[in-house]
């Protein structure tokens, strides 16, 4: 193990948090401004004032484990907190005892917990909140940026590398990579033990079983994210966003029994790339007749989008470091609602060729990526197959969308800009459940989201979706055409195997 002194540490960014051992390397720093110290066993808790910390105690009121963010009982909308984990406390089998608990959860969390004598990191269903790691440097914490101090942030930084995953424009860091030599990012499903900084797979252990039953398995998705909704408009006042796609039309739909609750927004960047998005959700917005608001970022600045990366390691790009923004508008609310997680239950990997006894490759879901094959990504993928339960192609194919682009795409920036609170309502453990077991049938048919915008608010359903519906999606497409980085993803897509 590297030995560092112990200043060698960053200041802690803003919302962000880190771990390391109360007799190691780092405990007699001192603590960086406006940070607090928690314990949880023989480890230092170090997080941001910004960052919502709970402590779990026992019957014995010891400190058993925190709550970074916000986990919530998804039925009772209730805050998790130590009363919830009476059984687990009690229980032979607390990791068994903690799968069953997590069933019931909903939230962007991260446990730090004391499970079966060991303390351990977990995420919540997609690692809403992000965690990396350094075996090499003893240290866990929410980003790059949380770990290495300015120096070695720079001197570790893969320049190479992230040049050609394009990742300033729209790419990422999949398979537990990161954009620096030896930090690792911890992926969604998997728990990481702090004594030797090792992570293991904790769901799913064995492959689902597809349901054949189509109304049922919709069913049981819309009750799950309903109930996510409702615990975010019971502890928060959030701003729903509202794309021109169907997903978020779909948590509005599943949302209209809140409806004198709702206000919608969508970021309005003031360029014509972006407008079909402006003008769609306008329109669905006044045929709800609910408030909606578009909100626009502020003018460039370069400092502003250099701390957006900073803020998320380097671990993803595009054009949100310059939009993000826009939500300084939303001045009313402490939280917003997204559509992200949706993707899961629609074949985003899948092809047409595909078979479910096909033999699924590191190098064929790299191709998937829409990546260049890079043969670290490669051998990086090929290890991450190796602990997937067995089950068809299929559900490999959904379960490697959900760990190793959702979560490691969309959540590296977790901590980016921490103005606000940002949940969404189909990411939980049994809202993936619902996903994973879904019949092909509708994995192939009509979307779930406009099924559910048909069910539950079907005036909204005769608005297109993702288009004007007129000639100026013909001028949208050629727009996008003169995207060098675009065509050369799309190729990449259309040419995978």
């Amino acid at each position: 193990m590297t030995t560092i002194s112990n200043t060698d540490l960053s200041p802690l960014p803003a919302g962000q948090f880190r771990i390391y051992r109360r007799e190691g390397q780092y405990a007699q720093r001192s603590r960086a401004e406006n940070a607090r110290l928690f314990q949880v066993g023989d480890y230092v808790v170090e997080c941001d004032e910004l960052l919502r910390v709970s402590s779990l105690k026992d019957e014995h009121n010891n400190i058993q484990g925190l709550v970074l963010g916000y986990a919530f009982v998804a039925a009772s909308t209730e805050p998790l907190s130590s009363r919830h984990f009476t059984d687990f406390f009690s229980s032979t089998d607390q990791a068994h005892s903690l799968e069953l608990l997590f069933e019931q959860l909903f939230g962007a969390f991260i446990l730090i917990l004391n499970v079966d004598g060991k303390t351990y990191v977990y995420l919540d269903a997609d690692g809403c909140l992000s965690a990396v790691y350094s075996q090499e440097l003893d240290i866990v914490g929410s980003t790059a940026a949380a770990l290495l101090a300015p120096g070695e942030y720079e001197s570790r930084f893969r320049r190479d590398l992230y040049a050609r995953l394009d990742v300033a424009h729209e790419g990422w860091f999949p398979s537990g990579l990161t954009a620096h030599h030896g930090v690792s990012r911890l992926l969604c499903n998997h728990r990481l033990d702090l004594d030797d900084l090792s992570a293991e797979r904790h769901w799913p252990t064995i492959a689902p079983v597809r349901s054949s039953n189509k109304d049922a398995s919709l069913n049981e998705l819309a009750a799950a994210t309903r109930d996510n909704l409702n615990c975010v408009f019971t502890n928060f006042r959030p701003a729903l966003a509202l794309s021109g796609g169907a997903d978020s039309r779909a948590l509005l739909s599943l949302s209209r029994h809140r409806r004198e609750q709702i206000t919608t927004y969508v970021v309005n960047p003031g360029t014509t790339n972006e407008d079909m998005d402006v003008c769609v959700s306008s329109e669905v917005a006044r045929r709800a007749g609910i408030k909606h608001k578009l909100v626009s970022p502020l003018p460039d600045d370069p400092a502003i989008e250099k701390r957006w990366h900073f803020r998320g390691g380097h671990a993803m790009g595009g054009n949100i470091a310059r939009t993000h923004t826009a939500l300084s508008h939303l001045t009313d609310f402490d939280t917003v609602i997204e559509g992200f997680g949706a993707e899961v239950a629609r074949h985003f990997f899948w092809r047409s060729a595909d078979t479910a006894d096909m033999v699924v490759t590191g190098e064929m879901i790299v191709q998937r990526f829409g990546m260049p094959v890079e043969q670290e990504l490669v051998a990086a993928t090929d290890k991450w197959l190796e602990h997937v339960p067995r089950g068809n192609a299929f559900f490999v194919l959904d379960l490697a969308y959900l760990e190793l682009r959702s979560s490691a795409w969309c959540y590296a920036q977790s901590y980016a800009d921490p103005s606000l609170l940002h949940f969404s309502p189909f990411i939980s453990r049994r809202a993936f459940k619902a996903m994973f077991e879904m019949p092909l049938s509708v994995k192939n048919g009509l979307p779930f989201s406009k099924e559910f915008v048909l069910a539950n608010w079907p005036e909204l359903a005769s608005i297109p979706y993702n288009k004007f519906g007129d000639y100026r999606d013909l001028i949208r497409v050629g727009r996008k055409l003169t995207k060098l980085h675009l065509i050369q993803k799309k190729l990449r897509k259309v040419l995978a195997r």
